[in-house]
């Protein structure tokens, strides 16, 4: 047993190699063979399928853009992020679109479509979406891609998708606990600057190209309707062109009942029962000594687990403030006995 495998070890590493080497062909570092006239500055053809593309294209072409949006997960403070759940629309027009012959007829309208899988798009010229500041995307799925085309006689293309994206958004909490924070969601193409394509809001079906659900509620904060979109152009790091962008603002205002009902009221009540020491007459001391101390400890118990809700910043936070005033009543009243 022990020969017949090292017979095969020098078999397929020893003589192999040797014979492939004295055929002209080259062995590299990690196994692979390669020709030896092999290059790194030799173009390959499939690489560049549809190259030509943008270098014959006329005119820029414009991609509609609109979302349906289904569900916002709560503002996530830890990561400084938040996730939609949306059904998205990308629509262009491609006249130099190569249509099979027989797929419409003559007489038919230039409305007729035709709706098929989205994996055609994968041998198509398809808009690069970019999320500038996205952490993560993905088309969601079922049995198969939540995911479908409808080509148009006209070569209109309409591609639809139920997605999630993950968007980053800086967080800031000077006013903490009634802050409002604004969350910007940008598109844009990675790949081809604004004199190749342009992106622009869809208001062909005369509603609005960004949608919410009715009686839409978030656990903490208040979502402000309507959502303020624009459009507009921006230079990009390395490239000396302008990109076409679409932005959606989302403006996050704090409820303020969780914390009246968690942090304003108890720690009110917890000083007013400090001030309960006057009252005692003063040969009680040890009482007296005893409440505010205990009020005293209390305060500082519900100080820590208000900032257990939140990251660690550098800035002093308005519920900081308050506490600090509470402290100082209450240190105020151990003080005076």
């Amino acid at each position: 047993m022990f020969l017949k495998i090292l017979t095969a070890y020098f078999r397929f590493h020893i003589f192999i190699p040797i014979v492939w080497e004295s055929r002209g062909v080259s062995s590299a570092p990690d196994g692979d063979y390669v020709p030896p006239d092999y290059s790194k500055n030799k173009l390959e053809p499939h690489r560049l399928k549809g190259a030509r593309w943008e270098l014959e294209l006329k005119n820029p072409v414009t991609v509609y853009f609109a979302m349906d949006i289904l569900d916002i997960s709560q503002l996530i403070i830890t990561n400084s992020d938040f996730r939609l759940d949306m059904n998205i629309k990308l629509k262009w027009t491609e006249e130099s679109l190569g249509v099979p012959d027989g797929l419409f007829l003559d007489n038919e309208p230039n409305d007729t479509k035709i709706t098929t899988d989205g994996d055609v798009l994968k041998d198509l010229w398809t808009p690069d979406l970019y999320l500038p500041k996205g952490r993560s995307s993905a088309i969601e799925s079922l049995t198969s891609d939540q995911k479908s085309v409808t080509i148009f006689k006209n070569r209109t293309i309409i591609f639809t998708a139920n997605v999630f994206m993950v968007i980053g958004c800086p967080l800031e909490f000077y006013w903490y606990p009634m802050e409002t924070q604004t969350c910007i969601l940008t598109v844009e193409s990675y790949s081809y600057a604004d004199d190749k394509v342009i992106f622009a809001w869809d208001y062909d079906s005369h509603t609005v190209p960004v949608k919410l659900p009715q009686n839409f509620k978030l656990r903490q904060y208040y979502l402000q309707t309507p959502l303020s979109i624009s459009d507009g152009r921006r230079h990009r790091f390395g490239r000396n062109e302008t990109y076409s962008r679409l932005t959606v603002t989302f403006i996050f205002q704090r409820e303020i009942a969780h914390s009246l009902i968690q942090s304003y009221v108890p720690t009110f009540l917890i000083v007013a029962l400090s001030w309960f020491s006057f009252w005692l007459g003063l040969e009680a001391i040890p009482g007296r000594v005893s409440l505010i101390v205990t009020c005293m400890l209390t305060l500082v118990t519900l100080y820590s687990g208000q900032k257990g809700d939140l990251p660690a910043v550098s800035y002093v936070k308005m519920i900081d403030i308050w506490m600090a005033g509470c402290l100082g009543f209450v240190f105020a009243a151990m003080v005076l006995i």
